[in-house]
């Protein structure tokens, strides 16, 4: 292998690499500061603040773990004889209508908010499976 194709493949997967988390790896250090102890009577908002804080850091810690077990699926489908991954059109049909599914009745949470993070999920798994067959198009063309 050049020098070249070195530098270019480790910057490709260091890429890659960056804030990546799998339920293998995990993140768990970064989840802290949760309190079921808030009250409405205090003076200031700290105890609410770190609790706010707590559930951002779960929420995208979670959203991670949903893509890169998404990313792992649609892995598998290019392995074993999809060569363009699973089926994208279906993937969002089958994540908005899980998500909705997952709505009670006059849910805090809107149909609308579903239908849009539904969508930006399957399209951010669809672009990093892209990456995906970038590189690996990338690696076997240089062996």
């Amino acid at each position: 292998m050049k020098l070249q194709e070195v530098l270019i493949l480790s910057t490709s997967l260091s890429f890659l690499s960056i804030n990546a988390q799998t339920w293998y790896t995990g993140d768990n250090s970064t989840v802290e500061g949760c309190s079921s102890h808030c009250d409405v009577t205090e003076k200031g908002f700290d105890c609410w603040n770190k609790t706010l804080a707590y559930f951002e850091r779960t929420l995208i810690g979670q959203l991670r773990h949903y893509l890169a077990v998404q990313i792992d699926i649609d892995q598998w489908h290019r392995r074993h004889g999809q060569p363009k991954g699973q089926d994208y059109d279906k993937l969002a049909s089958d994540t908005q209508a899980a998500l909705l599914n997952q709505l009670g009745e006059r849910d805090i949470l809107s149909k609308e908010t579903i239908n849009e993070v539904s969508k930006s999920l399957t399209d951010r798994i669809k672009s990093v499976g892209f990456l995906f067959v970038l590189l690996l198009t990338f690696l076997f063309n240089l062996s």
